[in-house]
């Protein structure tokens, strides 16, 4: 029998003893999703009782196969240096739009909390991307929750409402509304990572944006229709109270 036959089963008894190995890397290697992603020229940029508030609508292509969407965040840059990071709460996607008698054409949109999207394989996924801020939202609840243990506390002791105005817990929660504007003048860079499924390392998409001092005066009117929010659930000063935020939308700079 000759050299080369021998040769071959050793071969292929080596390929055997490799395949557990290599036809998995193969296979992932292959058939990794790869996944696109694309945002619109234009930003939304608020400031509410929800604090620091980044919305961007998002364009999402996956090739090769499905891509589940497990996470979105976002670091944004200051051109100072200050870093805050932000992460998706919710998303929202237009259904149809239909022509409505007397009032034009009418989008219908369907919102919902950021869970997980389902990035279907060569089909275009479009969703606007509503981010904010953790670090404001875990100080906030600590704040609400004490702030409310007050609030019942006057209440069973058959106190006015507005004592709640001289106690520390309510002072500080008021304190965290005004302190948490973060906005500045300036250029921002937002690095956004998206996590899928079965994927350790994020896709990467950079946007960059300015804001003008007229974009922080817009922008600064909402600190004070925060503190009446605040007011107005715990004292109620003002029963025609009703809250119309300031949104700004600055447009994506070229690289």
């Amino acid at each position: 029998m000759s050299n080369t036959f021998y040769q071959i089963l050793a071969v292929s008894g080596a390929l055997a003893w490799l395949s557990p190995i290599i036809v998995p890397w193969i296979i992932k290697k292959f058939t990794d999703t790869k996944l696109t992603v694309i945002s619109h020229k234009q930003f939304e940029i608020g400031y509410t009782t929800l604090g620091p508030i980044f919305n961007i609508n998002l364009a999402f292509l996956a090739k090769d196969k499905d891509a589940l969407i497990m996470k979105i965040g976002a670091h944004l840059q200051h051109e100072k240096k200050e870093i805050n990071y932000f992460i998706w709460d919710w998303f929202e996607e237009q259904l149809l739009q239909m022509d409505v008698p007397d009032m034009g054409e009418m989008p219908f949109i369907k919102k919902q909390k950021a869970i997980a999207i389902n990035a279907l394989k060569n089909t275009l996924v479009e969703k606007k991307v509503g981010f904010q801020n953790p670090e404001f939202h875990k100080r906030y609840n600590e704040l609400f929750y004490s702030t409310n243990e007050v609030y019942n506390n006057i209440i069973n002791a058959g106190q006015e409402l507005k004592t709640i105005a001289e106690k520390k817990e309510y002072n500080d929660f008021k304190d965290h509304l005004k302190d948490s504007f973060f906005w500045k003048t300036g250029k921002y860079t937002a690095d956004i990572d998206v996590f899928i499924s079965n994927r350790k390392e994020p896709y990467k998409h950079q946007v960059r944006f300015q804001l003008t001092r007229l974009d922080l005066k817009t922008l600064g009117r909402n600190i004070e229709m925060c503190i009446n929010t605040l007011q107005n659930h715990y004292i109620g000063l003002d029963s025609k109270h009703k809250e119309s935020w300031k949104w700004v939308n600055p447009n994506k700079l070229e690289k």
